[in-house]
């Protein structure tokens, strides 16, 4: 222990005595000084730039001191600091640069296609934000609709350019054929994913686009939770699937203890699993399943959609239930299949 009482006494090593001189002060406005070392810097300016608070903090400063040629460095000149939001007058390039650097975490490549469709360098952001707001990136309706209004990739589109979960994923196809855009808001890239995950007359929009969301890589969903040691057993980027790692994290955290396993159907998300009943607090349980009415449904029942409400909709909501209630469930859901089993 040491103390000192003179300017920066105190910038030396404790443990060794030498003193610290790989660091770089850097003004940072309003008077104040502050000091970076270089050590892990990549990791701050790109941390900085899917921070809620927004670019512009001291350490990204420090940092781009010894980053001075990296995009995201640039891009601070263009940030309104009291804000964090860029400034609409810099040029766009500046974003799609950033965006589509290869230190970017990886669910900023969509961001990049996204943002470079309306953007030409030399335009400035406000442009370009200006030619997204207009529809600038997808024509609705598209061409094709032009030539056959009828057609299921027409009639499958609301006014806002979502398609109809439950139509056939072939308008999916059509609608990437005429315009790679579309594929935006599945998060496909490529004509392959989209053709692996869809079977024309098998398949529809919404069990495509989950078979999509699983498809992409790991590091797009855990890529600020890398460093928790379950997730980066499970995860690795460019290698690993959502899928893949998600199935990995259930294994990890409830196994496989010989329990009975039920099929829990979530029909809002449309999402499915298989779960071992006996994490639930060890409780004897039964799997079941029953239809329900949507068109009866609560707003807080949690079972339907906002359209499934509206539409009326019937769902088969398949779940478990510790066996002390079951005699409950098949007195109050007497009017809606219920059954019941107990094979995995």
């Amino acid at each position: 222990f040491m103390s000192c009482e003179t300017d920066n006494c105190n910038q030396a090593d404790a443990c060794i005595g030498a003193p610290l001189t790989d660091f770089e002060t850097v003004h940072a406005g309003d008077g104040m000084s502050i000091t970076a070392s270089p050590d892990n810097c990549m990791d701050v300016i790109m941390g900085g730039l899917v921070d809620s608070d927004g670019p512009g903090s001291d350490e990204d400063f420090a940092c781009c001191a010894f980053n001075q040629d990296h995009p995201y460095c640039a891009l601070l000149e263009c940030v309104d600091l009291a804000t964090g939001d860029p400034k609409n007058n810099c040029d766009c390039s500046v974003l799609t640069d950033v965006y589509s650097h290869p230190s970017a975490p990886a669910e900023m490549a969509l961001f990049a296609t996204l943002f470079g469709v309306c953007c030409t360098p030399g335009e400035t952001i406000e442009d370009t934000v200006a030619c997204m707001e207009d529809g600038g990136l997808m024509a609705n309706p598209p061409a094709l609709c032009t030539e056959n209004p009828d057609s299921p990739a027409c009639t499958c589109l609301d006014e806002d350019s979502y398609l109809d979960q439950s139509c056939d994923c072939g308008v999916m196809q059509d609608l990437y054929a005429e315009d790679p855009l579309w594929g935006l808001q599945w998060g496909v890239t490529d004509a392959a994913a989209l053709e692996s995950c869809c079977v024309r007359g098998q398949t529809t929009v919404e069990m495509a686009s989950i078979c999509l969301y699983e498809s992409m890589d790991c590091g797009s969903l855990f890529d600020d939770q890398l460093d928790e040691s379950d997730i980066e057993a499970c995860c690795t980027p460019g290698e690993t699937t959502i899928g893949e790692a998600s199935e990995c994290l259930y294994s990890e955290q409830f196994g496989d203890d010989g329990s009975l396993k039920c099929w829990v159907h979530d029909a809002a998300s449309g999402m499915g699993y298989s779960v071992p009943t006996g994490f639930d607090n060890g409780e004897d349980s039964v799997c079941i399943s029953f239809c329900w009415d949507c068109g009866t449904s609560s707003a807080d029942d949690g079972f339907c959609t906002e359209d499934q409400v509206t539409d009326g909709a019937k769902i088969s909501v398949n779940s478990y239930s510790p066996r002390q209630y079951l005699g409950s469930y098949e007195d109050a859901l007497a009017n809606y299949e219920f059954m019941s089993c107990e094979t995995d």
